[in-house]
């Protein structure tokens, strides 16, 4: 009987072919765990967005409060320094 020889560039083939589905395949995995976690720094981004809208609201409303209660404070002022002839 003949021993038909293996040749050696088979077996390497069938490993490459193995390493790089498997590099692929893992490829594959990280891209989806990065799109769970872009999707979830999307909500916490949005989450984030209301926090600052509403802080910048509750600024604008305290500024404009504080800037009325200065111009009476200052309006009163006047009143009382303007000598009447």
């Amino acid at each position: 009987m003949d021993k038909k020889e293996k040749n050696g560039s088979t077996g390497n083939k069938n490993i490459l072919t193995r390493e790089y589905l498997h590099s692929i395949s893992r490829i594959g995995d990280r891209l989806k765990m990065l799109r769970r976690d872009m999707n979830k720094k999307k909500k916490e981004i949005e989450y984030m967005e209301e926090d600052v809208q509403l802080l910048a609201d509750a600024f604008d409303s305290l500024f404009q409060d504080l800037v009325q209660e200065l111009e009476k404070r200052f309006n009163k002022n006047d009143d009382h320094k303007v000598e009447k002839v």
